[in-house]
């Protein structure tokens, strides 16, 4: 498949009819890379037969340019399950896509989606991200408002420093717990997962980055803990580890 079939980088950029540069996509060196990657996690299915970690794909900015319209099919053909983009028209489209191939998926917003989306978000059956007890409220009026129920997974920022609830030290993430927990009895949300993002991948040595990201890591699940203890309800997906860092652990 070549990127210029139908597609380009960014949707502002002019199309010319005669491109001297093209990218070519190898769509099954893709399709061998998924396999790879659920063979790295699979081992870890437990002797109860507990599912196993599910990979999710990351396809914002068209696939980061390589052509959602062709990317997210052959995902979906290799078993991937679970999308993430940057916003809520992403979202759709790749909605859009799932729906013509007869594939169910679940679709997470990394970013934040305008609360006044609730009717779109649910209508698209779309997963978006709340990264405050402020923003979940006015989400949550916004989807009684309309009579929906919107699904969502919690932010934390353990170390990133770009959005979520704080989780840095004990008080914030004891704070953030209790916060977290208001969130879940608010209306016209369910919350499905918490989710955190390591701030290292590339930088410093090994065991460097070993040490930080177990560090964020270790936040997450403290979080993950004390909500527990208040509810008695576990997290049923959480998420935190990138692509790099899952080959490297």
């Amino acid at each position: 498949m070549k990127a210029t079939d139908g597609t380009r980088l960014y949707s502002t950029l002019p199309k010319f009819e005669n491109a001297r540069t093209w990218a070519e996509i190898d769509l099954v060196a893709l399709k061998e890379n998924f396999e790879y990657l659920q063979g790295r996690i699979a081992h870890q299915v437990d002797e109860a037969g507990v599912k196993r970690p599910e990979p999710i794909c990351v396809v914002k900015a068209d696939a980061y340019g390589h052509g959602a319209r062709g990317v997210v099919p052959t995902l979906l053909a290799s078993g991937c399950r679970f999308f993430a983009v940057s916003s809520a028209e992403e979202a759709a489209e790749i909605r859009n896509i799932c729906r013509i191939r007869r594939y169910e998926a679940s679709i997470l917003v990394l970013g934040v989606v305008p609360a006044q989306l609730a009717e779109v978000l649910a209508s698209y059956d779309i997963i978006t991200t709340i990264p405050s007890l402020e923003y979940a409220k006015k989400l949550s009026f916004a989807a009684r408002e309309a009579g929906v129920k919107i699904r969502a997974h919690v932010k934390l920022d353990t170390g990133m420093n770009r959005l979520g609830f704080p989780a840095h030290d004990r008080a914030s993430i004891e704070k953030t717990a209790r916060e977290i927990a208001e969130c879940a009895n608010l209306g016209g949300i369910v919350i499905e997962g918490m989710f955190t993002h390591f701030a290292e991948a590339d930088d410093g040595s090994s065991s460097e980055l070993i040490g930080s990201n177990l560090k964020q890591a270790e936040r997450f699940f403290e979080v993950s803990k004390i909500i527990f203890e208040m509810t008695s309800k576990p997290t049923k997906n959480s998420h935190q580890i990138v692509d790099k860092h899952l080959l490297r652990w």
